[in-house]
């Protein structure tokens, strides 16, 4: 008898990813003190790049140019959204800066629903991200720019996203 393993529905794949980012985000904030945001955006895709190569392999396959291309803006979308969102949490407490980053993501979600339950899903997950986020009035207006393209990158990441996985290339298409 064949075991076909079940995957994670949407909703949950998207409240991974928000306990992903507020953990990260508060990992981050720490580590100001010593590095700028710039420096710690530009170790954070360092090393997950130096990871997903070392565990994929990926110097071993043949790379079209339309697979290097796409493969090299979805990095560059990865990269810009760390060094955006880094910038904002610098100018504006924790919870308002990955709250308004999460906009991107969110408007994704809603361009794709397709059901009532998940329009119910990304009510409640939108909810759950601006309570727990405690937004406050406090910041800067270029903090909130910063958030917003950060939001705006993670909105290109997750599209970048599904484009490499469609050309069938999956997580190889991560890093060239």
């Amino acid at each position: 008898m064949t075991m076909h393993a079940r995957r994670p529905s949407p909703e949950v794949l998207f409240v991974v990813g928000g306990i992903s980012q507020y953990l990260g985000a508060a990992t981050a904030i720490g580590l100001f003190d010593e590095i700028a945001p710039g420096g710690v955006a530009f170790l954070r895709v360092l090393g997950a790049a130096l990871l997903l190569i070392g565990f994929r392999r990926s110097w071993r396959r043949s790379w079209s140019r339309q697979n290097l291309f796409w493969a090299g803006t979805f990095g560059a979308s990865l990269a810009l959204m760390n060094l955006f969102i880094y910038l904002a949490m610098d100018r504006l407490p924790l919870g308002n800066a990955v709250a308004i980053e999460f906009l991107g993501p969110i408007a994704i979600a809603a361009i794709g629903t397709k059901s009532v339950r998940s329009a119910g899903a990304l009510l409640l997950a939108a909810s759950g991200v601006l309570i727990l986020a405690g937004v406050q009035g406090d910041g800067t207006l270029l903090g909130v720019l910063f958030a917003l393209m950060a939001g705006s990158m993670w909105a290109g990441y997750i599209v970048l996203g599904h484009r490499v996985a469609r050309d069938g290339l999956a997580i190889d298409g991560l890093v060239p």
